[in-house]
């Protein structure tokens, strides 16, 4: 029978016994602990933690201005140097980040945590380091000198985010004092002197130098010590025994001088002071050498700048009399001064051109005459609009004149729901695509209806932080400021209506009332993909308040607030061939497990151009860890949702909360199954045909660089609240861009925000009394949806163009100053 410890590649132990019997330590007895230990070394390279990727913080662009002082941070941190030994020390610092400088104070006593120390032991100029590193997963932050790297933990991991952002705009407020000069100098001088010391600290850890430690200690503090073990009562009685073996050399040196080769003596501390001068000067003679490197090469730059300019404005000269020559030749009709200068040749110039200046190569001169003559570029060529980039959308059955027949998409690959890696968003089909608008040709078009010439692609300041929200704030309803973003309720409402041209606009055109209904559902869709990245919370609109948009694809948007007990908003889209209409009533539930539910009670109705009518109804919105910080809340859509049309089409999708999934079904006026549905409503959307293809009704496109650092708008959210030279005329005085704490809240000023949003409140408290007159929407039945909802009185728009200064307009109550 073979023994178990050979199957396992062990050693029989009676046979180690048998030959080791006279031995008092067996083999036998030593191979159980060494195969424990080695599968122990083992087991510790698989359990062994791999080292998370940290991200730069970024530094302050040129553009950018940074006025306002950011607020005072203090706490407890951990801080610790990174290296590559196994054991790494760490400090435990009361911390304190002001002005841009951050300053910690020795700990020893966790019992003292409370007591505030009165002088600090070392001062950081977060501007001067070299990166701030952050990561947060492990919540902790790294703070890059030009050799080593700290480590700086919160001991309160909730305030990870405070301190993560409060250093990030604290460097950037210092980074933004030192580029305008605005710090004071004996400050600046005293922090850079700090700085230095500390960086020869770090320079002399990093090569084992501990001599300069001790000098340096004096002006910074305890920080010196991070890298150094704790010297216990053994230790330094070692070290009380080797100063008396020093001595006792030193005093056996001097006594032995006439004996012996003369050796140099002295005290320590001149070493110390001749090594760090020597240090000094060296370093002051490299940074010489590397000024006169960089002033040489900036003067030899510059002479090769000045030298391409003028070769470039003598080949746009050359440029200019070739296309003179060219169109001289096609028109007879040139006067003769133009002859007379287009016939000089080309070898004649270079005589015109400076001294300084090198003679132009021939070869480059043909060049440009061949590039000339095949591109005979025309003016008018150059004006032809952008046209606006729209997700990819199926080549859905659009009729024709001459061929009645449908045709359909070309399919994508079978049993794929949707594709793991997006492609990027395709134009809009040539057949579909609406000729780009230029204002110069549409006199006719008011100046109050016509779109801004540029909306802006970012917010004046980034987004702002803060802790949990406490219960009660919710079941109160009075949140916090960090707890919003810097939108109304009006605005975000229209963030639905991001793709509406690139579906509704072609629903005329479609014969198929199955393909009416596929566009519909994806536009519904793409109404939710923005969702997945927004973790605040939307102002409340006052009672009275309004909102409008023109999009630059030719719909426009306006609503109001019609009541406040309850809350409901009413509003209006109309577009090319389609009118949607919203009243936005709901509830919102809390749970006791920290989430948030909100369910909307009123269906949306949309009017095609032809008589058809669409109503569906909205999911329910679930936010998880509503209490906790915005980054760890999570927005979820579940229920399920149902599109009804007058033809008797319909259409029913369900959303799981699975990976945020869809699937629905798209039945005719028989009830029977044309389209299968599958999709996320983060991601897109899909149809199957009934041959088990798929095509593509919506896909999402890829979220914008900069949301993270913009509450998670994209480019479209971005100009909701913009207010330019073009549209200030015809806004009138209830309008949500006129809102003061929104746009305190845009420019990161949290305290007037909060300020202001109270006074707005307050002010609204006391006109409730009065008896509120809605101005541009009115209540009636809806026989289609057998719901009472909230119509146009189509009256905004004339007034709009009138700027609010008609008589109807004359009983608006005026809400917001504009100021």
């Amino acid at each position: 029978m073979v023994s178990v410890s050979r199957m396992i590649g062990g050693s029989d132990p009676h046979n180690e016994t048998t030959k080791n019997a006279g031995n008092s330590t067996t083999p036998a007895a030593q191979t159980p602990t060494t195969k424990k230990v080695s599968a122990f070394k083992r087991l510790g390279k698989f359990a062994g933690s791999k080292k998370e990727p940290m991200y730069p913080l970024r530094d302050l662009e040129d553009s950018e201005k940074i006025t306002s002082t950011p607020q005072k941070i203090s706490g407890m941190v951990i801080l610790k140097r990174e290296k590559k030994r196994r054991m790494n020390l760490q400090k435990r610092y009361h911390a304190k980040l002001n002005n841009g400088v951050l300053k910690l104070y020795k700990q020893k006593d966790k019992q003292k945590e409370d007591k505030k120390p009165f002088t600090a032991e070392f001062n950081i100029d977060v501007s001067t380091l070299s990166q701030v590193m952050y990561n947060d997963n492990a919540r902790k932050l790294s703070l890059v000198f030009q050799k080593e790297t700290y480590t700086l933990v919160p001991i309160d991991k909730d305030k990870y985010m405070q301190w993560k952002t409060g250093i990030h705009q604290h460097r950037l407020y210092r980074q933004f004092q030192k580029k305008e000069g605005l710090l004071d100098e004996s400050e600046n001088s005293q922090l850079q002197k700090t700085q230095l010391a500390f960086q020869n600290i770090v320079e002399d850890g990093a090569a084992g130098k501990l001599e300069n430690k001790v000098a340096i200690n004096q002006e910074v503090g305890p920080l010196v010590n991070v890298d150094e073990k704790p010297t216990s009562p053994k230790h330094s009685k070692e070290g009380d025994k080797d100063e008396k073996k020093g001595k006792e050399m030193n005093t056996n040196e001097n006594n032995n001088l006439g004996t012996g080769s003369p050796k140099k003596t002295g005290s320590s501390e001149g070493d110390k002071e001749e090594k760090r001068l020597v240090t000094a000067l060296k370093a002051l003679g490299s940074a010489m050498e590397t000024y006169k490197l960089v002033h040489s090469s900036s003067i030899q730059i510059l002479d090769r700048i000045q030298k391409c300019h003028d070769e470039s404005n003598e080949i746009l000269r050359e440029l200019k009399k070739l296309r003179r020559r060219k169109h001289s030749n096609d028109d007879d009709e040139c006067c003769s001064d133009e002859d007379e200068e287009d016939s000089t040749s080309v070898k004649e110039r270079p005589k015109e051109v400076p001294a300084t200046t090198a003679p132009l190569d021939q070869n480059a001169i043909a060049m440009l005459k061949a590039s000339v003559s095949a591109l005979n570029i025309n003016e008018e060529e150059l004006q032809v609009a952008k046209v606006k980039k729209s997700p990819s959308l199926p080549n859905i059955a659009v009729s024709n004149a001459k061929n009645q027949s449908e045709t359909r998409i070309k399919p994508l690959e079978p049993h794929v729901a949707l594709p793991t890696q997006s492609p990027a968003p395709s134009a809009i089909p040539a057949q579909t695509q609406a000729k780009p608008r230029v204002d110069a040709a549409k006199p006719q078009v008011h100046p109050a209806l016509l779109p801004p010439k540029k909306r802006r692609e970012t917010l004046p300041h980034d987004q702002i932080y803060g802790d949990s929200i406490p219960m009660m704030a919710i079941l109160k309803r009075s949140l916090p400021i960090h707890a919003y973003e810097p939108l109304g309720i009006l605005q975000s409402a229209c963030e639905e209506l991001r793709f509406a041209a690139t579906f509704l606009d072609r629903l005329q055109k479609i014969d198929n009332p199955g393909d009416r209904m596929s566009l519909i559902a994806g536009f519904i869709i793409s109404g939710y993909s923005g969702m997945s990245i927004r973790n605040r919370k939307p102002f409340n609109p006052l009672l009275g308040e309004t909102f409008d948009y023109i999009s630059d694809d030719g719909w426009k948007y306006h609503a109001e607030q019609v009541s406040h007990h309850p809350p409901v908003s009413a509003c209006n889209a109309e577009g090319n061939g389609w009118e949607w209409q919203q009243t936005l009533q709901g509830t919102i539930t809390p749970s006791l497990d920290g989430s948030t539910s909100l369910n909307c009670l009123l269906p949306i109705r949309l009017t095609l151009a032809n008589g058809e009518e669409y109503v569906w109804n909205k999911v329910t919105t679930i936010i998880q860890n509503a209490r906790a910080e915005a980054i760890k809340r999570k927005v979820k859509n579940e229920g399920e949702m149902s599109i009804r049309c007058s033809n008797g089409y319909e259409c029913k999708m369900l959303f799981t909360s699975e990976k945020n999934g869809i699937r629905g079904e798209i039945r005719n006026n028989q009830q029977a199954i044309v389209f299968r549905l599958v999709g996320c409503w983060d991601k897109g959307l899909n149809r199957i045909l009934p041959s088990n293809e798929q095509e593509r009704l919506f896909e999402a496109p890829p979220h914008y660089e900069l949301s993270s650092r913009y509450y998670g708008f994209n480019k479209f959210t971005l100009g909701l609240n913009e207010i330019t030279s073009e549209l200030r005329p015809f806004l009138p005085m209830t309008d949500s861009r006129l809102r003061p704490d929104q746009r305190f809240l845009e420019f990161g000023d949290s305290k007037r925000a909060n300020d202001a949003k109270n006074s707005l409140e307050q002010a609204q408290r006391q006109r409730s009394h009065l008896q509120h007159r809605q101005m541009w929407f009115t209540e009636r039945h809806d026989p289609f949806s057998q719901k009472n909802l909230w119509m146009s009185n189509k009256k905004y728009w004339t007034s709009k163009q009138n700027c609010f200064k008609d008589p109807y307009s004359a009983k608006i109550l005026p809400l917001f100053s504009g100021e």
